[in-house]
């Protein structure tokens, strides 16, 4: 029950933020999405991630919420897990400008790639669309917003 809430949460918060509602998804990010999140697993963060990136991607401010995310995602920087999760990781730290924290996670990405013991839509997926989605972040991190927009167009629409 408790997550299905939480899913239903974000998805209230995306809803606002669709609208133009940004003031909303932001109180709703404050008040729920982010106290979920602070417990470092994966998925709450993905949530909380996910709604500030889509907000950013509106032109809007967020006040700097999303520097209280990347501590927590970085336990799971480490390892690659998924494009999904390490997806948001990457793009996460590239809303905070985090060049090092985006290029360790694709070092990650290019091992589990040449994994020949991994196999699956996650690894397929990943090798398609996995380095244009680093590359995006990494420039979004350095600020060339127009070189990021070009990459992150050749992967985005693969994963959505």
């Amino acid at each position: 029950k408790q997550w299905y809430q939480r899913r239903v949460r974000g998805h209230k918060a995306g809803a606002h933020v669709q609208l133009g509602q940004h003031d909303t998804a932001l109180g709703i990010y404050d008040e729920e999405i982010v106290t979920q999140a602070r417990t470092g697993e994966s998925f709450p963060l993905s949530d909380a991630s996910s709604l500030l990136m889509r907000i950013r991607a509106d032109g809007v401010g967020t006040g700097g919420r999303e520097k209280e995310l990347v501590p927590l995602w970085s336990q799971h920087r480490s390892s690659f897990t998924s494009l999904f999760y390490d997806g948001h990781v990457a793009f996460t730290s590239a809303m905070v400008g985090d060049v090092e924290g985006v290029e360790e996670l694709g070092r990650n990405m290019q091992g589990y790639i040449g994994n020949k013991n991994r196999t699956g839509w996650n690894k397929d997926a990943t090798e398609q669309f996995g380095p244009d989605l680093v590359t995006g972040c990494q420039e979004m991190a350095r600020g060339d917003y127009e070189k990021a927009a070009a990459a992150l167009a050749r992967s985005v629409p693969g994963l959505i």
